[in-house]
């Protein structure tokens, strides 16, 4: 793998592989307007996936691109029975852990920010989370110990233009032994309208074995304080039911 996009934990930093996998896609041709592409708005998932698929040398993107169609309709079905999204107002009881204005550099060609980029901001706010619980830098090198992303699952409420204030809200809902389910809500401010959730799964891992690992108690015990504050929200966090704390 690339050195570029390695993160502190020593593999594949999320933010940077999605980014580099779009812009392969986009180098090789696999998103495209309807001007760019002949015949017009015709999908890698129609004619010229088959097309593609039954060639003598298939496209191995192209080849799973009709699977990856078939679940997220599937996927949809089930996100769309979750609780029902918070409000802005029950969204601002959790302190923000990240605010920020959309740049020039996060507007993508559709005039937007890039869906790379509400990645990007629901991460970053993660970690300063769990930075106040003393996860951080001094923590993996001191004690040898991080966390890994193992499932994250994305939904897009609204967009964002240049210039827009955002502020990403994060609660901690779950954990085991070794495990942490968190989930980040995107907010753009000028709005009053929420842009965006993250739900993420991770796993605590000793970064010399590579292998998953108990929780310290002290860690173990900060994150519980947060548990504690999520759990007395009257409002539910809208997880999608499919990832979480295995019982």
């Amino acid at each position: 793998m690339n050195v570029e996009i390695i993160d502190r934990n020593g593999y594949g930093d999320p933010d940077r592989v999605h980014r580099s996998a779009y812009h392969l896609l986009l180098d090789q041709g696999r998103f495209f307007t309807p001007a760019a592409r002949p015949g017009g708005m015709k999908s890698i998932y129609g004619a010229e996936r088959t097309q593609r698929t039954t060639a003598a040398d298939p496209d191995p993107i192209a080849r799973t691109a009709a699977p990856v169609c078939g679940f997220a309709h599937r996927y949809r079905r089930i996100v769309s029975m979750a609780t029902d999204l918070p409000t802005v107002a029950q969204l601002r009881e959790i302190p923000a852990t990240l605010t920020a204005e959309v740049t020039e550099r996060e507007i993508d060609a559709n005039g937007h920010m890039n869906v790379v980029y509400y990645l990007r901001h629901g991460i970053v706010a993660a970690d300063a989370l769990l930075r106040t619980t003393g996860l951080d830098d001094r923590y993996r090198a001191e004690r040898g110990f991080g966390l890994f992303t193992t499932e994250h699952h994305l939904r897009y409420h609204s967009e964002l233009r240049l210039g827009d204030s955002l502020a990403v809200h994060t609660r901690v809902l779950e954990r085991s032994a070794k495990a942490v389910h968190m989930m980040t809500f995107l907010v753009d401010q000028g709005r009053d309208r929420l842009a965006n959730t993250l739900e993420i799964l991770l796993v605590h891992v000793d970064l010399h074995e590579r292998r998953s690992a108990p929780m310290p108690h002290d860690l173990a015990a900060e994150l519980d304080e947060l548990i504690t504050v999520s759990g007395k929200l009257e409002w539910a966090a809208p997880v999608t039911g499919v990832m979480g704390i295995r019982r």
